[in-house]
């Protein structure tokens, strides 16, 4: 029976994975039920590597989503990133991959490799996913590109590359703030844009600008007290912003200041899950 229900077009399951992909990037509730689903789909579908190339990078991606957000638990992510490279490697060598799926490995790849620590091979395999990045299609290439930008603007603070730190991180912050609102009238993606502040602010810091720092620092505060108490990551995201605004008036030498937030900071308890971009 099986064998004859083998035959969904390849079309209609590879629609469901951009569904898939949206359900990681927004971490929602019910994205390991929809990976269930894709899987039942690709067991039925007549066979096609480029969409199974596909299912095994959005695979990588949450788990790579999991290990960020539970690193005690997480498990596999390396071996899955081996995977992925052999799978992509015979595509490759066959002339069959496409710039989707050129994108795709290379901007997760290179989010792996900035989970390791490695940063020059995160910014070597992000800079290969940006080659491709205007060629990526769908309604949402604003917000991937935003994603993305974000993503950029993450490695370079951490190389100390300020100026496109900061660029990058401006230009994700202005991709999400001009995202619609959901049909309640609630703005979306204020995580995102939180931390795109989180990154400018930094990024002034690094540059002794204090009074541009604060600013971003505040208004990262006034969005994470605005989320609503059950968005995952509140707690921590307005912690952090806290803790954020310490930083700016330490360096302000406003010592006092500086202490109160740093001890506001503290009365948040700290989330049982270590939460990471």
């Amino acid at each position: 029976m099986a064998v004859e229900e083998k035959g969904i077009p390849y079309e209609l399951v590879a629609t469901k994975l951009n569904y898939y992909y949206t359900a990681i990037k927004n971490e929602w509730k019910n994205v390991e039920d929809i990976h269930d689903e894709v899987q039942k789909e690709l067991d039925l579908m007549e066979e096609n590597q480029d969409v199974l190339l596909y299912f095994s990078l959005l695979e990588f991606r949450h788990q790579l989503m999991l290990e960020y957000k539970y690193p005690k638990s997480a498990r596999g992510v390396t071996e899955k990133a081996e995977d992925i490279e052999e799978r992509y490697r015979a595509l490759a060598e066959a002339g069959r991959i496409n710039s989707l799926l050129e994108y795709y490995y290379n901007f997760f790849t290179g989010m792996f490799h900035f989970k390791q620590g490695e940063l020059t091979e995160a910014l070597s395999f992000y800079r290969v996913a940006e080659k491709y990045l205007d060629q990526v299609e769908g309604d949402n290439i604003e917000i991937e590109k935003a994603e993305f930008y974000f993503k950029l603007s993450e490695v370079y603070y951490h190389m100390k590359q300020t100026y496109f730190s900061m660029n990058y991180a401006k230009r994700a912050y202005r991709i999400f703030c001009a995202a619609p609102r959901t049909p309640e009238g609630k703005p979306t993606y204020v995580e995102r844009k939180i931390q795109c502040q989180f990154v400018i602010s930094g990024n002034w810091l690094d540059s002794l600008r204090s009074k541009e720092a604060l600013e971003h620092a505040k208004n990262a505060l006034r969005d994470a007290q605005e989320l609503d108490g059950t968005e995952k990551n509140a707690e921590h995201l307005q912690r952090k912003a806290l803790f954020n605004l310490g930083i700016c008036y330490n360096q302000m030498e406003e010592l006092d200041v500086a202490v109160q937030y740093f001890l506001k900071s503290l009365e948040i308890p700290n989330a049982d899950e270590e939460y990471m971009s």
